[in-house]
């Protein structure tokens, strides 16, 4: 069928999410996903526009499951113990992968500077929601 997606878009999006996580979002390249994807470039730029989008899409889901991770180490115990599973929780985030794949937040933060506005402001939101999680 002409202009139905032929692929996955959460598998999709989370196969890029992988791709932004290791390289960055200047870094990555369309062929990088289209490779980690199993989808063309082509359909990838049919369905998404550009590679911002595609990250931007990526990101938003990380941001909901960094925060949903983030509210459940925060909820239970004593403040001693919900900091130490919120820590936790940052450092197996940072560390899992091979290799390691480090914090996606600071690096988008660090590329933000060369990145468009929408990739400043979802940082911006992603810290904000945090701090609220924590404050």
């Amino acid at each position: 069928m002409v202009g139905a997606r032929q692929f996955d878009e959460q598998e999709v999006i989370a196969l890029a999410l992988d791709v932004f996580w290791r390289k960055g979002l200047h870094d990555a390249t369309m062929q990088d996903l289209a490779t980690a994807t199993g989808v063309q470039r082509g359909s990838l730029y049919n369905a998404y526009g550009d590679k911002e989008e595609i990250f931007l899409r990526a990101f938003d889901r990380y941001t909901e499951q960094f925060l949903e991770a983030a509210g459940n180490a925060l909820a239970h115990g004593d403040a001693a113990t919900r900091l130490r599973n919120f820590l936790d929780m940052v450092i197996t985030n940072m560390t899992s992968g091979s290799p390691p794949r480090g914090c996606l937040t600071t690096r988008t933060a660090l590329d933000a500077a060369i990145s468009g506005d929408a990739v400043r402001q979802r940082v911006q939101s992603l810290l904000g929601r945090l701090e609220q999680l924590v404050g």
